[in-house]
């Protein structure tokens, strides 16, 4: 009787599970997370050259070091009031192409992470945020990499 119901409550067990059919939502390939990255680089190398503001903000936030690297984590500032009450994403968002494409970059890339290096002649702590106008790196797909694609205002 024992294995009677040992072997009911199995069968039980295969045949309540259902093949779902339904879109499962896949994480973005490679490809489409460099595309991401691309897409929020141009963006941020045209907000950073208007707006002498987010350049302010940015060093400010990567100063705080909240992983102990002068790094910003875009989901953790991007609510954060800059000037004239516009929010980190409010002032960005004007300088994308398109915001619905700019928004799927951001979905894309959950970890989103705005780093200020520390170069030879150059470091977060000295950045003059009034006259100087970094260029935006995009971090390579994968660490084998020959050159690092760089962005200014004019997207190139």
């Amino acid at each position: 009787m024992r294995h009677v119901i040992y072997y009911l409550l199995v069968f039980t067990f295969l045949f309540s599970c259902k093949k779902e059919n339904g879109n499962l939502s896949s994480s973005p390939t490679l490809v489409e997370k460099q595309d991401s990255k691309t897409i929020f680089s141009k963006t941020l190398a045209i907000a950073l050259e208007k707006e002498p503001e987010l350049r302010s903000f940015i060093k400010t936030e990567a100063l705080k070091q909240f992983d102990l690297d002068n790094d910003v984590l875009y989901q953790m500032v991007k609510d954060e009031k800059i000037s004239s009450n516009q929010t980190f994403y409010q002032l960005f968002v004007k300088y994308s192409n398109s915001k619905q494409e700019l928004d799927s970059a951001i979905n894309d890339l959950p970890t989103l992470t705005i780093m200020i290096p520390e170069l030879p002649d150059f470091t977060p702590q000295d950045w003059k945020t009034n006259s100087e106008i970094p260029l935006v790196a995009i971090s390579p797909k994968n660490k084998n990499f020959k050159s690092i694609d760089l962005y200014n205002s004019k997207e190139k």
